[in-house]
């Protein structure tokens, strides 16, 4: 299994055999040559294109014209990893012109400050919010304005859209991120932010920050416009399709009108919406700029197989396969078949599995540990939602440990009543949902465990590196720039999700989720389960048909289950997941007919 770094060198290497380079890169290198073109480019760069290899060889181009714009270059990348990659392969003139997004907000705030180095408290804001002794919790019987981690999370949107504390900036936040907060407080609310961004403000002072102010207190103290600030004349940025507004105002800040600007991203790959991104940050950018758009379209990764899926689901999408690609293989699994030694889908250590959900990934995982099989969730954020809802089940009134289950019961009751008040309601119940059962199926299987400390370790251990020593379990989210020679999807049909008054957006993005399981692989793609966006059923088929004839009959259903062999109960379970995909496509078609009869 590779990490994003990993990945893009690996596609990096494969781009360098079969392109030297490709005309859709010399168009990009030319115009960067050209020290009289001052026009900004963006480049739309599909799933394995090799992104790094364009990075390459445009720093290379710069170098070649002039070597002294090394100095006066920056190049910001998705992650440490990258960076280091990225160095690896340049001139060593390169190193401190090569930076991920935060760490030059970070070196920017050091110079302005005058210090050696930055506290990274990352929770800073969360104390300051305590400091204000403002709220009361999740307990059922008390009056509640807003819940610490919902007020933390509003104050973290704020500062990535860059948008102010009045009312109505407040209200299309809340309405936008469907976030767990009654508007009637709103005023309130804001008066508070005010005040925390005040102090968050005045302790940055004191050389104290968060993740966040690495960007925002450059803008918020416009420090791009004190006495010797270095602007660069080339500035080339990655991942462009997910930057929050916070992100490119930043980035537009350290450039001049003589500089030139060139973004790299894929737009069909922008799924980080919910956490802040900008949905339309390509179109966006290239409007503001007025850039060109080139294209990359070529994937190095796919096999030809799971392209022609891609090509299909999605033609808007450029993306073709490298000459002499692999056929590779996308195939329909049972479950078992995962730890089925006799399968050649059987799971094994360096192999990935994605999922839309959470529970999907947890469950599997447990699945997994029982049989022996070494594996790894990945995903800070992911533990972190685990970790405060565990948090908020056990601050209720009463709580017993031995009385987990029902105090989970409550906690969503609770919560749905506040929701019912909430436009976003469904989606917030469903997501909600989600986190409680991969918790009860944590408690459940972790039951040498008597307090909630106890179960937060076993929470903490179920989290592990990015290795080839395990299986790893990745939300679809989280895999996005991970890449394996095998890969299975749990619960396919899932994926795109849909629910009740799912914004135009939110829509989007979940195809865009789709668009990106599909393109981890390099070799087999698994799906465990049946999608109905894939009709190619696995030789199984002829038995899920018997078995939906049996079900069609007027027979006790549980008796049928009682009576049923394993495999039998495994063939029921795909038929029903293959009936819950079906009507989830059936919705979502007529959803789509209505709203094209009304436009």
């Amino acid at each position: 299994m590779l990490d994003a770094a990993s990945a893009d060198i690996k596609a990096e290497n494969k781009s360098l055999i079969y392109m030297q380079p490709s005309i859709y890169q010399q168009k990009v290198i030319d115009w960067m040559s050209d020290e009289q073109d001052l026009s900004d480019k963006v480049v739309n760069s599909v799933a394995g294109s090799g992104k790094s290899t364009l990075l390459k060889l445009v720093a290379d181009a710069i170098a070649q014209s002039n070597q002294d714009l090394i100095e006066q270059s920056l190049v910001l990348v998705f992650n440490r990893k990258n960076k280091d990659a990225l160095v690896a392969k340049l001139n060593p003139r390169w190193k401190n012109s090569i930076s991920t997004v935060h760490s030059a907000g970070y070196k920017m705030l050091r110079r302005y400050l005058g210090v050696q180095r930055l506290e990274v408290n990352e929770h800073k804001y969360r104390t300051l919010a305590k400091n204000l002794n403002w709220f009361n919790g999740t307990k059922p019987n008390e009056a509640k304005v807003v819940s610490l981690s919902n007020f933390l999370k509003l104050a973290d949107f704020v500062r990535q859209t860059l948008s102010d504390t009045s009312y109505d900036a407040l209200l299309w936040l809340v309405n936008h991120y469907a976030l767990d907060i009654q508007t009637k407080y709103l005023i309130e609310i804001g008066e508070q932010l005010q005040y925390l961004f005040r102090m968050g403000s005045d302790w940055a002072s004191e050389a104290v920050i968060d993740h966040t102010d690495m960007l925002w207190l450059p803008i918020h103290w416009q420090i791009n416009r004190s006495p010797g600030f270095k602007h660069f004349q080339r500035v080339m940025v990655d991942e462009a399709q997910d930057m929050s507004k916070l992100q490119l105002e930043f980035v537009l800040s350290l450039t001049t009108i003589q500089g030139k600007m060139l973004f790299v991203g894929d737009p069909a790959q922008s799924i980080n919406g919910f956490c802040g991104a900008d949905t339309d940050s390509f179109a966006n950018i290239k409007q503001r700029l007025k850039a060109e758009e080139l294209i990359l379209p070529i994937c190095y990764r796919c096999p030809q197989t799971h392209i022609e899926l891609i090509n299909q689901l999605y033609p808007e999408i450029p993306i073709k396969p490298r000459d002499h690609a692999p056929q590779g293989r996308i195939e329909v699994i049972e479950e078992s078949d995962l730890w089925d030694r006799n399968q050649e889908s059987s799971i094994k250590t360096g192999d990935l599995i994605v999922a839309r959900c959470t529970s999907s990934l947890v469950e599997l995982n447990l699945k997994l540990i029982t049989r022996g099989i070494s594996c790894n969730l990945v995903g800070t954020s992911l533990k972190q939602d685990l970790l405060e809802r565990l948090e908020e089940i056990s601050s209720q009134a009463g709580f017993v440990y031995p009385d987990f289950p029902l105090f989970c019961q409550k906690y969503l009751e609770f919560k749905r009543s506040i929701y019912e008040q909430n436009d976003h309601g469904m989606m917030l119940m469903m997501k909600l949902q989600d986190l409680i059962k991969a918790i009860k199926a944590i408690y459940a299987h972790f039951q040498q465990c008597q307090s909630i400390e106890e179960l937060q370790y076993c929470i903490e251990q179920l989290f592990g590196s990015e290795n080839n020593e395990a299986v790893l379990l990745s939300t679809v989210h989280r895999a996005k720039g991970m890449e394996a020679k095998r890969v299975y999807i749990a619960e396919p049909y899932l994926l795109p999700l849909y629910w009740d008054n799912q914004k135009a957006w939110q829509l989007e993005q979940e195809n865009n989720l789709l668009y990106v399981a599909l393109s981890r692989s390099t070799c087999n793609l698994y799906l465990i389960g049946d999608a109905p966006w894939f009709t190619n059923h696995s030789s199984k088929d002829s038995q899920v048909k018997e078995s939906s004839s049996d079900l069609s009959k007027k027979v006790d259903i549980k008796e049928l289950i009682d009576n049923a062999s394993n495999e039998q109960l495994d063939l029921y379970l795909s038929l029903i997941n293959r009936e819950k995909g079906r009507r989830i496509a059936v919705q979502f078609r007529g959803s789509i007919e209505v709203n094209n009869s009304i436009s």
